[in-house]
């Protein structure tokens, strides 16, 4: 990765002033990107694509994501269900599929590998109506979940949580096809949704029908190969369109 200086603006000379570079150990840089990488595929596609030759173009989209990390991030998983994307296509609806994909990120960080070593497996659906009913369950337990009323905080304090000791973090998205809900939060004391998060996982894991993944692909919102790490993007507010957005040591800055 070739280093982006970091700029500052001196209202007083009306300029931009450099920062020196700085070296990046190699270890951290590979660490940074195995991070990245390991995080997003964990967290899994938009959108999964048959092989070609199969049925061309088209593709299943996420209906119910479960995801969940240790306290220390040592430990990363999640289970996703995904439906027909493409309206049925030109030969029917596509079969429903599970994804589960596991990380010992804590492990897997300290071995001297450019790549992840994220398991991730996906087959049909062995029972339908079993899957309806944890997602019903969970769309349920999502309806009063254990929120504390707090307001917003402009000096980054938070409102006091019992968390469990070395408990998980859920989060999860679900969809009606109309409407869509997102919670996410470490497990609490008397918490009755994590509960649920938990036994879904368990019970949505047992309906993966073990398949040859070959040839199949996973489409993401990222090009994944380039995360070393991931580079921000800004754009100045009425000066501008979206189209002109630029990396941020691309952008034209004054003289």
């Amino acid at each position: 990765m070739r280093w982006r200086p970091t700029w500052f603006y001196s209202t007083k000379r009306q300029r931009f002033s450099q920062r020196q570079p700085q070296a990046m150990n190699p270890n951290v840089k590979r660490n940074m990107k195995k991070n990245n990488l390991g995080g997003l595929i964990v967290d899994g596609p938009r959108a999964l694509f048959l092989p070609h030759g199969v049925i061309r173009n088209d593709w299943l989209n996420p209906c119910l994501h479960i995801y969940r990390s240790a306290d220390d991030v040592s430990f990363l998983e999640s289970v996703t269900v995904f439906t027909d994307g493409n309206r049925a296509g030109t030969r029917g609806f596509l079969q429903p599929l599970i994804r589960h994909a596991r990380w010992l990120r804590g492990k897997d960080l300290e071995l001297h590998s450019e790549m992840p070593n994220v398991s991730v497996c996906f087959g049909p659906v062995r029972n339908w109506r079993s899957v309806q009913t944890v997602g019903r369950r969970v769309q349920a337990a999502l309806l009063h979940p254990p929120f504390t009323v707090y307001g917003h905080s402009k000096n980054g304090a938070c409102p006091y949580l019992e968390v469990i000791p070395n408990s998980m973090t859920y989060t999860v998205k679900t969809g009606n096809g109309w409407q869509h809900l997102e919670y996410d939060s470490p497990e609490l004391v008397n918490d009755p949704v994590t509960p649920v998060l938990r036994d879904a996982m368990d019970k949505l894991i047992c309906q993966i029908t073990p398949m040859d993944m070959t040839g199949w692909r996973e489409r993401y919102e990222y090009n994944l190969p380039a995360l070393a790490p991931q580079e921000p993007w800004e754009w100045t507010v009425g000066n501008g369109f979206v189209d002109s957005w630029e990396p941020v040591d691309k952008q034209v800055r004054p003289s």
